[in-house]
């Protein structure tokens, strides 16, 4: 009852202000529970947040570890605060909890090899600095206890156990819409329908559109697929190279214009990149899989 109590006030602490800033992801594998908050709701790393509670509940199983386990981590996109890392055992009423705070990537592979060292062995807790955030722009510091940012970074640069290794060659689902599965193996991302399948080795931004899926693999280029692709394409779009880190979103409307598309096209989907980005866009087309037309309001 303690869990869920606690689980339950971390969730309504961040949603409380989530509408204007942040969105928060639950997770739940097993007896492994995952928070996750980011700024950027379609972002890659949710992906592989959710990738790792998944591993982490496939490694306490070979490991025969029955304590549940308890994470939370805020991206770096929702927080301008220092990077705070802080390990427990038998903490909060949980056998393990983790908090990571002002991440910008996921090492899922990394995480693992603490979390296996944590399921193996007793450690000695230190005082580490940590931040309380009281609501989304007013933090607290203080000392807590925890692993030491040195075995921290020991465990982090060791090798990985042959039951990781092992673990590396598993199939982790992470998407199953309309026709497409998506699933992660040997450090690739894999996606496919009936015909097709393809692999990135990383994921910027995943859009689920009316009929399919974009996957940017980098913050400039990107692969459609829906159920009844029979080619693929990848996207380079060298104009968009430069931008900001920010995702792309898609609209129905380019509202940049306060317009919908044109009749003879109302396949097209509009997609966006915003903040810094020079309200850049594009129209792209589900049926052809095919970029329209471009738009920015940017001008050299």
């Amino acid at each position: 009852m303690k869990k869920l109590l606690l689980l339950f006030c971390f969730l309504l602490s961040f949603k409380s202000f989530s509408a204007h800033k942040d969105f928060v992801k639950h997770f739940q594998y097993g007896n492994v529970s995952g928070i996750y908050i980011t700024a950027w709701a379609n972002q890659g790393h949710t992906i592989d947040f959710e990738i790792l509670v998944q591993l982490i509940d496939k490694l306490a199983k070979k490991h025969s570890y029955k304590d549940s386990i308890f994470l939370v981590f805020r991206n770096k996109s929702s927080t301008n605060k220092p990077r705070i890392s802080q390990l427990n055992k038998n903490d909060l009423g949980y056998g393990i909890t983790f908090h990571d705070f002002g991440f910008k990537e996921i090492e899922i592979w990394n995480y693992l090899k603490l979390f296996e060292y944590a399921m193996k062995n007793n450690f000695e807790e230190e005082k580490v600095e940590m931040i309380r955030y009281k609501d989304p722009y007013d933090k607290e510091e203080y000392n807590g206890l925890g692993m030491s940012n040195d075995l921290i970074s020991k465990i982090k640069n060791g090798k990985e156990s042959r039951t990781i290794k092992k673990i590396h060659k598993e199939k982790i689902p992470f998407l199953d819409e309309n026709g497409i599965k998506g699933f992660y193996k040997n450090n690739s991302y894999y996606f496919k329908n009936k015909d097709k399948e393809f692999k990135v080795n990383s994921i910027e931004n995943l859009l689920l559109l009316k009929k399919g899926i974009l996957v940017f693999d980098t913050k400039f280029s990107f692969i459609y697929l829906s159920p009844k692709t029979k080619y693929l394409r990848k996207f380079i779009l060298d104009e968009f190279e430069n931008l900001s880190d920010y995702p792309f979103y898609s609209s129905t409307i380019n509202f940049y214009l306060k317009e919908k598309p044109k009749e003879k096209s109302e396949e097209e989907i509009f997609i966006y990149k915003v903040w810094n980005s020079n309200h850049r866009g594009f129209m792209f087309s589900e049926d052809k899989n095919e970029i329209r037309s471009f738009y920015t309001t940017f001008k050299p």
